[in-house]
């Protein structure tokens, strides 16, 4: 019976210990382990690469007084594509951004205000036609959504409004 529970427990330690995260965005195990400071013409900018040595993560940054803050944030496939990119403010999402799908058609665009949804948002259809537009307004949404068909034909409105 000791045994069993010795056995047991250090099961439990051994798949809590485990390095593997989820990607999130595509259902693969992400195996990004690696982070590298890059200098260049545009700036100082910090890598965090696939184990495959493909750049995940890359951020630029610019010097206000003495400290260095990150103002642009791009993130990759782990083929290389690009997957979204945008502004940073304290840290945070701010002014537009854009995801793409591994084709490299735009998937969708948002404003941000310091994290927040704030602005137009648009979604688009594999094909790259416009799937939903939309605004949101502190976080929530607001206003006309309307939605389209894959032939950009308008399918549905809902107003959003108070």
């Amino acid at each position: 019976m000791k045994n069993i529970l010795i056995l047991a427990i250090s099961l439990f330690v051994l798949a809590s210990c485990s390095n593997n995260a989820s990607n999130k965005d595509d259902g693969k195990v992400s195996t990004e382990n690696t982070i590298t400071k890059v200098s260049d013409s545009n700036g100082e900018h910090v890598i965090s690469s696939y184990a495959n040595g493909t750049p995940k993560i890359i951020r630029e940054y610019k010097t206000e007084g003495e400290q260095r803050v990150a103002v642009y944030e791009k993130e990759n496939y782990e083929d290389g594509k690009l997957l979204k990119e945008g502004g940073l403010k304290n840290g945070k999402r701010h002014g537009l951004w854009k995801s793409y799908r591994r084709n490299g058609i735009l998937w969708s665009e948002g404003d941000y205000n310091e994290g927040v949804r704030n602005g137009i948002t648009i979604t688009y259809h594999p094909n790259g036609k416009m799937y939903y537009q939309g605004e949101y307004t502190n976080g929530k949404k607001s206003g006309k959504w309307t939605f389209y068909n894959n032939e950009g034909q308008v399918v549905k409105e809902e107003n959003f409004s108070k």
